[in-house]
């Protein structure tokens, strides 16, 4: 994972962790949307983008439990609300649209595990491509998640247009 991608995904773990456990630090949230690059919705509106927040291109490995099933995966992009994941190992038949799982990631090069708990809200099984949306905050050591000011400084610099946008 190039270091952009990796600040960006930090940066999501921690705005993540922020929602579900410490919805009164405001600042930071706002902060946080706005790097991410949080939109306006427009309900009901064709041809508008309906996703509250850009998404990155990601190629990073991963695996998804479902039904007490580990199975790789392929994290394609992700967004601070969810992600596009391909099922590399044939079980499309359990990631049906509603149902539950956990994202495990370890980006690259880290120590640091990652588990996202997910609904599926899109499904493609011909080309194994899913739509997920989180639920919660990620299950991870919250002194990890803290080390991401430098993260976050990183995206700073960078500036909102400085990773591309998935398609």
């Amino acid at each position: 994972m190039d270091p952009g991608s990796r600040a960006f995904f930090l940066t999501v773990l921690r705005y993540r962790t922020l929602l579900a456990r410490d919805r009164g630090r405001r600042d930071e949230l706002a902060r946080l949307r706005r790097l991410l690059g949080a939109r306006t919705i427009h309900p009901g509106r064709a041809g508008f983008e309906q996703r509250a927040f850009r998404r990155i291109p990601m190629d990073a490995p991963a695996h998804v439990r479902v039904w007490n099933l580990d199975a790789p995966a392929h994290l394609c992009d992700l967004s601070a609300d969810g992600a596009r994941i391909e099922d590399t190992s044939g079980i499309p038949d359990r990631l049906a649209p509603k149902a539950r799982a956990t994202l495990h990631l370890a980006p690259g090069g880290s120590t640091l595990r990652v588990f996202l708990p997910f609904e599926v809200v899109h499904a493609d099984p011909v080309q194994a491509r899913y739509g997920v949306r989180f639920l919660g905050a990620p299950l991870v050591a919250q002194q990890r998640i803290a080390g991401t000011s430098p993260a976050l400084r990183i995206l700073e610099r960078m500036g909102p247009g400085a990773l591309p946008t998935a398609a």
